[in-house]
């Protein structure tokens, strides 16, 4: 028979291993950006603009603390592009927003 601290051991063991074992709750949210140049009407004037996706002001991100947020930029205006965040608390960075050469998103 099992002494009293060892079935604790074994229960403790059992609890730690099968923790390790279930699904997290992290969701991985991956969004595709393309960037062009459309003409919009505003005002009874139509304006050339940049948008995201043809929208303007571009679609919301939806994510929870702890997912993985991936975002493919397709650039399809006729000029360079700067991508950077506002609200969003980026690791090892003390402020909230980046720029360009500072905390820009890099692609890969």
């Amino acid at each position: 028979m099992l002494s009293t601290l060892k079935l604790l051991f074994l229960c403790f063991l059992g609890i730690v291993l099968l923790g390790g074992v279930t699904p997290s709750h992290a969701a991985v949210r991956r969004y595709r950006f393309e960037l062009r140049n459309s003409t919009h009407s505003r005002l009874c004037n139509n304006k050339t603009m940049l948008t995201t996706n043809g929208q303007f002001p571009g679609p919301i991100i939806y994510a929870r603390r702890g997912d993985l947020v991936i975002v493919d930029v397709i650039n399809s205006a006729n000029h360079n592009i700067t991508i950077h965040w506002h609200g969003v608390k980026m690791p090892r960075y003390p402020y909230m927003v980046g720029w360009a050469r500072v905390c820009d998103a890099v692609p890969y």
